[in-house]
């Protein structure tokens, strides 16, 4: 997502290329500061409500992203795009301390194996889906404004799936006797 920003701020407001990278910007910064920052705060046992808690403020903000577009001035998405983005930075930076909760160390590498070929996917061709999503979506007629509105809803879509996934899963590893106990 954070690759369409300069054009999605371009085609829905009809803003110049230079304001709409200059959003972009702003709406990288606490992507950076949030990257660090929630991976530092982040205990054992907080984790999963943390990452659910995020994903599910993502999935509602990218749902909401059509509404703010077509009746809210440029600043409420930059907000909203800032929001999301540092939940993106603050889960993706709690990837490792997730997957600790759920494997012991010795396995993580083979648990880093199985999950980053579905995250590259999602990194290489997230953005590219969302751009000819847009172009379909101007080729049927579909104004500049409401053009990204599908690749939105398929993204709060995926998000609102994350967070019942990550539920499903905090269950269960809660149901399950500790790590620890499990060794002794």
């Amino acid at each position: 997502m954070k690759m369409l920003l300069t054009s999605i701020f371009q085609s829905s407001y009809d803003v110049p290329f230079l304001t709409s990278a200059n959003m972009s910007v702003l709406t990288l910064v606490l992507y950076a500061i949030a990257r660090g920052a929630c991976a530092y705060l982040a205990k054992p046992g907080v984790v999963f409500p943390m990452q659910i808690a995020m994903l599910l403020l993502t999935g509602a903000l990218y749902g909401s992203y059509a509404a703010i577009i077509q009746h809210l001035p440029i600043w409420c998405l930059v907000i909203a795009k800032t929001i999301t983005g540092g939940c993106f930075a603050a889960v993706m930076g709690m990837q490792s301390l997730t997957l600790l909760e759920v494997y012991e160390p010795e396995e993580l590498s083979e648990a880093f194996t199985r999950l980053q070929p579905f995250a590259g996917s999602g990194f290489a061709f997230g953005p590219v889906i969302g751009y000819y999503i847009n172009l379909v979506q101007k080729s049927r007629g579909v104004g500049d404004q409401s053009a990204y509105n599908l690749f939105f809803y398929l993204s709060a879509a995926l998000y609102l799936a994350a967070a019942a996934n990550m539920t499903m899963l905090h269950h269960r590893l809660s149901t399950r006797p500790e790590k620890a106990q499990a060794h002794e």
